[in-house]
């Protein structure tokens, strides 16, 4: 069924926005290590991010975070799933400490989607894409 993802873009409607800071269903377990806490998707409201919702499993939503980013001239729009958020940096700040790292700056996480599309309307050439990091691809490029 999908046996080679990477060849093809996967399409998915968005359902709408996750606020963390309003009520929600709290109906699974937040996945950051160490932590438990009943959560609306991935993350307990502690670890959460607003978000795009998304299904691209059916029964499966995810919340899209949205950060905006600066590197080398260019202006970036970086997604991260709230499950590989909490999975694999823990939270936020270690996140966008990553991103330093990598050479961003400006990084500043998306609170709307209406932040989302001043974006588009003021950086007309910004590059919307899934983070993929920078150690990662370069390793990539040796192989």
């Amino acid at each position: 069924m999908f046996s080679d993802m990477t060849e093809e873009m996967v399409r998915t409607a968005v359902r709408g926005w996750y606020d963390p800071f309003k009520s929600q269903k709290l109906g699974n377990v937040c996945v950051v290590k160490g932590c438990g806490l009943p959560a609306a998707y991935h993350l307990c409201p502690e670890h959460a991010v607003p978000g795009a919702v998304v299904e691209v499993l059916p029964g499966k939503p995810n919340v899209i975070g949205h950060w905006f980013a600066e590197r080398k001239g260019n202006h970036f729009l970086l997604l991260l799933n709230d499950w590989s958020l909490g999975a694999v940096f823990g939270n936020r700040k270690q996140f966008e400490k990553r991103l330093i790292s990598e050479g961003y700056t400006r990084v500043c996480l998306m609170p709307t989607v209406e932040d989302v599309f001043i974006v588009f309307r003021r950086y007309p050439r910004v590059i919307h894409t899934p983070y993929e990091s920078l150690n990662d691809l370069e390793a990539d490029r040796d192989c």
